[in-house]
């Protein structure tokens, strides 16, 4: 391997002929292939500080769809966490129906525990005045 870096070290015109770089090129893929497996599996919480996210995810509990904080009444959205590696913190609604939880980063909507999709609506099918 020395003998070859010394060999493009004497003779550069090597490095910007065809063979030069086709080896850059697949070092620079190598490289991407690399970094993208890095990012699968760590997330950048904090400058500098890499966190594992699934140590991370062993302080949360799964419930329903949703990441809660454990300790806390923090909720996150699983999508996020799971796809992206982003804790993303979810904004409680109150509807007639119940609580919901939406991700304002990719839209998705959870439904709370109290949620009821049928109160308020008559069991009879006619209208009740």
């Amino acid at each position: 391997m020395s003998n070859i870096i010394d060999y493009l070290i004497q003779h550069p015109e090597v490095v910007w002929s065809g063979v030069g770089l086709f080896i850059l090129t697949g070092a620079v893929g190598l490289f991407r292939f690399l970094k993208k497996r890095f990012d699968q599996h760590y997330k950048i919480i904090k400058i500098n500080e890499y966190v594992d996210v699934e140590q991370l995810k062993k302080d949360l509990t799964y419930d329903n769809g949703i990441f809660i904080k454990n300790g806390t009444t923090e909720k996150f959205c699983s999508l996020c966490l799971d796809s992206n590696k982003q804790l993303i913190h979810l904004t409680e609604k109150k509807t007639s129906n119940g609580r919901i939880f939406e991700c304002y980063h990719c839209g998705k909507i959870f439904l709370g525990a109290d949620y009821d999709p049928n109160k308020g609506k008559s069991d009879s099918g006619f209208m009740t005045w």
